[in-house]
């Protein structure tokens, strides 16, 4: 084989190296880029601030306990309210029971339980 040919070769091997190196790095970048996007979405959501709760909207019925007064939310009542809904996933995400404007607030078999907070 001559020496010109031999060259030809070895050159052709480090472009096909070279191409193969670019694609491996256009791949990790690609890569890199959707993990930068799943980061991005999740901290938006963690850094998004909870929703202000409008309270008044939620009909409230009096009660009597064994610990006193209280208020009771039902689902039924508040089907259509959303501040319903919405205070019954936070207190989900806070084990069922958080304090919130001055009263205790819980969920219940029945509903969702407040008590003003002494």
């Amino acid at each position: 084989m001559s020496e010109e040919k031999k060259v030809l070769r070895m050159e052709q091997k480090k472009f096909d190296l070279l191409i193969e190196s670019l694609a491996k790095l256009r791949d990790f970048l690609q890569s890199a880029n959707e993990t930068k996007e799943a980061i991005d979405q999740f901290l938006n959501e963690c850094l998004q601030p909870d929703k202000p709760l409008d309270l008044t909207k939620i009909i409230w019925v009096p009660k009597e306990g064994p610990h006193g007064a209280y208020e009771l939310a039902v689902a039924e009542s508040n089907a259509e309210i959303g501040e319903f809904a919405l205070l019954s996933e936070r207190l989900k995400e806070h084990s069922g029971k958080m304090t919130l404007e001055n009263c205790f607030f819980w969920l219940m078999d029945a509903g969702i339980g407040r008590k003003l907070k002494k």
